[in-house]
C-alpha cells in the first residue's frame, strides 16, 4: 500500500512539473508574438520617419541576444559581426532530394501530406519543410513566412544549441520550440549550418563573398576542416554590444 501511494505522489509531481512546463511555453509564445508585433510596429514608424531600414529589427526566440568580443567588418557603414573566421569555400547548394523546390519553383497540384497553416490571415501551405502559397490556380514555393507554426520539423533538420536554447534548421530556415509545436523564427546570430538550399545570393563586402538567403546573411568559415556557414548580424542591433564588449 505504502509503494502505490508513493507511486501516486510521484506522478501528481511529474503531472504538476509537466503542467508548469506547458504553463510557461503558453507565457513565452505570448511574449515572442508580443515582441515580434512590437518590432513592426517600430519598422513602420521608422518607415513613415523616412529612415531607410535595409533590414528588419530582429526578434529572436528565448530573447536570444549573443554578444562579440571580437571587431567587426565595416562596410558602407554597416557592421557586420561573427564569432568565427571568415574562410572562402564555393558556394554549392545542397541537395535534399526529389522532394525539395526552390523558392519560386510552381506546380499545380500538392503532396498529400501537406498541411495548411494561416498567418495573419493568410492562408499558407508545408510540406517537408517547404512553403507555398495559392498562386495562378496552383502553388507557388516561398520563403518560410516569419511567425508561422507547424506541428512537427521536416526529415533531416538539424539541431543547433546556442546559450543553452535549441534551435532547428532544415534549408535555410530555423525553427524554435513552441506550445503550439514549431515556430519559424529568426535566423539567430552566431549559428552554424553546414548546408544552404539553392537561391542564395552572393553579397561582396570588402572583397569577401557573403551569401543572403530569405534575409539572413552568412559568411563561409571552416569548422574542424569541415566547409560551414555562420549566421552574421549587422550592427542594426549589435552596434552597442560590441562597443560595450571589446573595448574592455
Amino acid at each position: 500500500m505504502q509503494r502505490n501511494n508513493d507511486r501516486q505522489r510521484q506522478w501528481e509531481q511529474q503531472d504538476q512539473r509537466m503542467q508548469r512546463t506547458r504553463e510557461a511555453q503558453r507565457g513565452y509564445d505570448r511574449s515572442y508574438d508580443i515582441r515580434r508585433q512590437q518590432a513592426r510596429i517600430d519598422n513602420r514608424r521608422m518607415e513613415r520617419m523616412g529612415s531607410a531600414v535595409t533590414f528588419p529589427n530582429r526578434t529572436y526566440a528565448y530573447g536570444y541576444h549573443p554578444r562579440y568580443s571580437r571587431p567587426p567588418v565595416i562596410w558602407n557603414n554597416r557592421r557586420y559581426y561573427s564569432f568565427y573566421n571568415y574562410n572562402y569555400h564555393p558556394y554549392r547548394p545542397y541537395s535534399y532530394g526529389s522532394f525539395f523546390h526552390p523558392v519560386g519553383y510552381f506546380r499545380i497540384n500538392l503532396g498529400p501530406a501537406a498541411i495548411s497553416v494561416i498567418l495573419n490571415g493568410s492562408n499558407y501551405w508545408y510540406d517537408q519543410g517547404i512553403f507555398y502559397e495559392p498562386y495562378n490556380n496552383g502553388y507557388q514555393v516561398i520563403p518560410a513566412p516569419d511567425g508561422v507554426y507547424i506541428s512537427h520539423l521536416p526529415a533531416g533538420y538539424t539541431t543547433i544549441n546556442l546559450g543553452g536554447n535549441l534551435y532547428y534548421y532544415f534549408a535555410g530556415t530555423f525553427y524554435a520550440t513552441s506550445a503550439r509545436g514549431f515556430v519559424v523564427t529568426e535566423a539567430p546570430p552566431g549559428a552554424i549550418v553546414y548546408d544552404l538550399p539553392e537561391g542564395c545570393d552572393e553579397i561582396r563586402v570588402n572583397g569577401m563573398v557573403y551569401l543572403e538567403y530569405n534575409g539572413t546573411l552568412f559568411q563561409p568559415i571552416l569548422i574542424d576542416g569541415r566547409d560551414a556557414y555562420e549566421v552574421v548580424a549587422l550592427d542594426d542591433d549589435y552596434d552597442d554590444d560590441y562597443d560595450d564588449d571589446y573595448d574592455q
